[in-house]
């Protein structure tokens, strides 16, 4: 059976065509500025022409088309038919549709319509199954939320659980996804129970800020430095270490410390110490845990797993996986539903 991906990101477009699980076509396609400068619903068809170029010798023969899900509002994890109210919220503007993964709806959506499949989203970003908990914060006005990287999550979770020949459900995890922004996942049962997240109260990352003194950044907010918009930007794109060092790539923060660069060395341990506070925070709250789980893009560094690790190692197995496997999750999960191993979940919009 051929299944198409969908899986966009904030400068590529990113899909493939599979046989099952084995890819016949696999693309990644970096979009230029002068693209990227529209709002991102503006790039439908742009990004739509890059998918129906490479994969049209496939497009009659496909039964199924998957994208990655997006910002909606807040539900469970899963799978999902891509339905009416999904597309009326991205389109209407109940959600904050500027982001590529809602994008990848849409696409999913016209592949379905022109060709007459069945079109999913899979493991959406507002995936939200804190447990209640974690989810009261100490003003009523902003709870805290579940939002986090739950389709690379997910899919590592089961993969280590398959590994350790246990079914998911039995299993405790705590799953640390390292990009440009940073989540610390407890993932217990299958269920993403808490998130220790860059952009909210988690650890400092690449390019977020991290969780921060309430009153001090109240004072700064307000002090007329910054700009509404700049200070939004340093909770994700100009906070983490792009503040610091001026820039967040791992790998060059890096060769700067091999040069002798003290300054890169000690903010980039005081990265990997709040990384493993949370990460032992998370521990004590999910009893016990089978594994720590290293993925994203940030764990294909060497010294940055080596620092977390010394904090951990102590008190549970750490298991590497770099990078991430989105394609394939879409692919597997959406396998999962049509051979009936997995229900199908069907969103309802709260919009009017």
């Amino acid at each position: 059976m051929l299944i198409l991906a969908v899986n966009p990101g904030s400068t590529s477009t990113e899909f493939g065509v599979f046989d099952d699980k084995k890819p016949i076509i696999r693309k990644k396609i970096e979009h230029s500025g002068d693209e990227l400068a529209i709002p991102i619903l503006d790039q439908f068809e742009m990004r739509m022409d890059c998918i129906i170029d490479h994969t049209s010798d496939y497009l009659q023969k496909i039964k199924v088309v998957s994208s990655r899900g997006g910002i909606l509002y807040p539900m469970e994890g899963g799978v999902y038919e891509i339905n009416k109210g999904i597309i009326d919220d991205i389109r209407y503007g109940r959600v904050d549709a500027q982001h590529a993964a809602n994008l990848g709806i849409l696409i999913a959506h016209d592949i379905k319509e022109k060709f007459s499949i069945p079109a999913y989203m899979v493991d959406p970003i507002s995936t939200d199954e804190l447990w209640e908990p974690a989810r009261v914060s100490g003003l009523p006005e902003i709870p805290r939320s579940g939002r986090t990287h739950s389709l690379n999550v997910r899919a590592q979770a089961r993969r280590r659980a398959e590994e350790m020949k246990k079914p998911l459900r039995d299993t405790a995890f705590i799953v640390v996804h390292i990009g440009g922004g940073l989540t610390v996942n407890l993932v217990k049962r299958g269920k993403i129970c808490d998130v220790a997240d860059a952009r909210q109260d988690g650890p400092f990352s690449p390019e977020a800020c991290g969780g921060l003194s309430t009153p001090d950044y109240t004072k700064l907010c307000f002090s007329g430095r910054y700009t509404e918009q700049e200070m939004l930007r340093f909770s994700y794109g100009e906070g983490g270490l792009k503040r610091w060092l001026g820039t967040s790539s791992i790998k060059e923060v890096e060769e700067r410390i091999k040069q002798g660069d003290k300054k890169a060395d000690s903010i980039f341990r005081a990265m990997a110490y709040s990384i493993a506070r949370c990460i032992g925070g998370l521990m004590v709250c999910g009893g016990k845990i089978d594994s720590v789980i290293l993925t994203g893009g940030g764990s294909k560094s060497k010294l940055l797993v080596s620092l977390v690790s010394e904090y951990i190692s102590p008190y549970t197995t750490i298991v590497v996986y770099p990078g991430s496997i989105e394609l394939e999750a879409i692919v597997e999960s959406t396998l999962r539903v049509l051979r009936g191993e997995e229900k199908i979940k069907r969103y309802k919009s709260r919009g009017t």
